[in-house]
């Protein structure tokens, strides 16, 4: 496992628990419930993973918040990490999707591409400079800035957000009708952090949401740490425990192309 590296976060042990245990309560194929009507409950799959005290999260990864990471030291990390790709959930490699391009239009796959496949570049603090970069090369540690109606590049967890708060929905994620919410700030604090910045030592402890790779910003913008990319993700456990993707989801995409 590539988390055997310096950066580490979980041990395998860990991981194998969390999956027996998310299996164990995930029991209940969504498929067997009205597609009209979402499961309601919270998804467990995003309690576990923002369960950490942001402060012990951002010390683990090394990371800064102000500057982000330099550029030697992002090439290291993407040495352990490899590059910021999933596994599709059909398991194939890509040279036999282009052999066989009706695998890519499976409702499936055109969920998988909406929501992790074909992503736009994303603002990242590298070097203290906001950069525009491809999704592919984000590793864990990486400070990012998304906005309103984009896809989050990554796991991550929130630092700080606007005036107008965040809004997140996981639907396409999670399949339950559960929105990520994180509260905005008032104009004083808005003022003395600056437009999007944080101040030396000011994190949004309370605030810090676990947002995973694929959800949709509805509402607002955030500047966020990157805490897990490609194969490590949420989605990616999601899949490799045959419990993505969420038929609500699929069967929207489904009637999309009708």
């Amino acid at each position: 496992s590539r988390r055997g590296g310096t950066f580490g976060l979980r041990s395998a042990l860990d991981g194998r628990l969390r999956s027996a245990s998310v299996r164990q309560r995930m029991d209940v194929p969504l498929g067997a419930q009205d597609e009209n009507k979402i499961p309601l409950k919270p998804s467990p799959w995003l309690a576990e993973r923002g369960a950490r005290a942001i402060e012990q999260v951002v010390k683990d990864l090394g990371a800064d918040v102000h500057a982000g990471l330099t550029s030697a030291d992002a090439a290291s990390r993407r040495e352990v990490y490899g590059t910021n790709v999933l596994t599709p959930p059909h398991g194939l490699p890509a040279w036999l999707c282009c052999i066989l391009p009706c695998l890519l239009k499976t409702p499936m796959m055109s969920l998988f591409n909406e929501i992790a496949g074909d992503q736009e570049p994303v603002e990242v603090m590298r070097n203290g400079r906001w950069i525009r970069m491809d999704c592919g090369s984000l590793v864990p540690g990486d400070i990012v800035a998304v906005t309103e109606g984009q896809r989050f590049p990554a796991d991550v967890r929130i630092l700080r957000c606007g005036r107008r708060g965040l809004r997140c929905d996981v639907t396409d994620v999670v399949g339950t009708a559960e929105d990520i919410s994180v509260a905005g700030r008032s104009s004083e604090e808005a003022a003395d952090a600056g437009d999007d910045g944080l101040t030396e030592g000011d994190l949004d402890v309370e605030d810090s949401k676990f947002v995973p790779l694929g959800a949709l910003c509805e509402l607002g913008g955030c500047r966020a740490v990157v805490v897990d990319t490609a194969d490590e993700t949420l989605l990616a456990e999601m899949i490799s425990c045959r419990s993505w993707p969420p038929p609500n989801a699929t069967n929207r995409v489904a009637r999309s192309r009708v």
